[in-house]
């Protein structure tokens, strides 16, 4: 094994380094790497193991408590256009079971869904990061999201969406728009969320100015001559700061 991981391995960081991948503490692999790699004796090779990132071959080197160090090699599947169009036809089959309502768009995310995903563990509610919510201001959505559902009704679901995952790799998704909102006057009911987080952010305004204010009372400040007559930093200057060319 030791020559192996440079010749087959696709992990480019430890490929290059025999496949080792140095002392490690529990939940620093995923959890099927993980529950293989403490199941081992040392110098002892596993059994051929999938995760999301591929197929490993794992050997345990030594062993020192909860900390392990290791080795593999990683073989990643090679994804052709026919498997991205085999998995486009199982989404849109997918996407047919829920509309006949033979099945629930949450028994879809369990049975089909990324289990990797946040999502998967919401009943496929997407969470916004921007409020942490699941409500999407059009600005906040993917502009394949946006077209998908534009002329979508509450309860739709749109084709298979392609899109790239952040390490690369290829997938889609089915999307449900679950509700729209009309342009309103902000109240309590509907938009609580953006209440919450504006007042959040006027007291952090009002206390970082009060502090900033505070600071400058013991603090020497400098003004040049073309910024001294500007209307923004008089109430700074007249603080009685010394003030200099």
């Amino acid at each position: 094994m030791p020559t192996w991981p440079k010749k087959y391995s696709d992990d480019t960081g430890s490929g290059s380094n025999g496949g080792d991948l140095g002392w490690q503490k529990r939940g620093t692999f995923v959890a099927e790497f993980e529950a293989m790699v403490y199941k081992l004796e040392t110098d002892q090779i596993s059994p051929v193991l999938e995760t999301e990132f591929g197929f490993h071959i794992i050997q345990l080197l030594e062993r020192r408590g909860n900390i392990v160090h290791a080795r593999h090699i990683l073989i990643k599947p090679q994804i052709t256009d026919e498997d991205l169009k085999q998995a486009e036809t199982v989404m849109d089959s997918v996407r047919r079971l829920i509309l006949d309502k033979r099945m629930t768009f949450s028994g879809a995310v369990k049975q089909f869904g990324d289990k990797n995903t946040p999502s998967f563990h919401n009943d496929g509610r997407v969470a916004n990061p921007r409020s942490g919510n699941t409500f999407f201001e059009v600005s906040d959505l993917e502009t394949s999201i946006f077209f998908a559902i534009d002329k979508l009704e509450p309860g739709d679901i749109s084709a298979p969406i392609a899109f790239r995952g952040p390490d690369g790799t290829r997938y889609f998704r089915l999307v449900q728009l679950q509700s729209r909102s009309k342009p309103h006057k902000a109240d309590l009911k509907q938009d609580y969320n953006k209440i919450q987080a504006a007042a959040l952010e006027q007291k952090k305004a009002e206390y970082t100015e009060r502090w900033v204010l505070e600071k400058l009372r013991n603090t020497y400040l400098s003004v040049g001559d073309l910024y001294r007559d500007c209307p923004n930093l008089q109430p700074l200057l007249n603080l009685g700061q010394s003030v200099r060319p």
